[in-house]
């Protein structure tokens, strides 16, 4: 009978331990199951996130190019215009030399004839008081 008993305990302790390392195994099992998931579930918040920034940036950098690129048209556009008021006003102040300088021999003109009249004048003055 003891024996029996002693067997019957052993048999217990037996099945006691065969379910123990059954459940240590089943809970193995699930910590490194949880902690593979855990790991997933940092990498692809870390990736979620890396590509949002990632995103961002493009952005940014498009938005920052397409200002840069208005800035520069904007300056180009003005550079254009002022060149052309810069060509027109030199035509102008071309034009006004010309028309200055025309005026100015005119001028010239009409005292060199005038002086011209006044010398023949005289001269026909001097000539008609000589001759007498």
């Amino acid at each position: 009978m003891l024996l029996r008993k002693s067997l019957k305990l052993w048999a217990l302790s037996l099945e006691n331990h065969r379910r123990l390392k059954k459940e240590a195994d089943h809970a193995r099992y699930y910590f490194h199951a949880r902690r593979s998931l855990m790991r997933w579930h940092a990498k692809s918040r870390e990736a979620r996130k890396r590509k949002r920034e990632e995103l961002l940036n493009n952005h940014l950098k498009a938005k920052q190019l397409g200002l840069m690129a208005k800035c520069i048209s904007s300056w180009l556009q003005r550079a254009r215009t002022f060149l052309s008021l810069q060509s027109l006003a030199e035509d102008v102040q071309y034009e006004k030399d010309n028309l200055l300088l025309e005026d100015i021999l005119l001028h010239w003109r009409e005292r060199n004839s005038s002086v011209s009249q006044s010398i023949a004048v005289a001269d026909d003055h001097h000539k008609a008081h000589m001759l007498r």
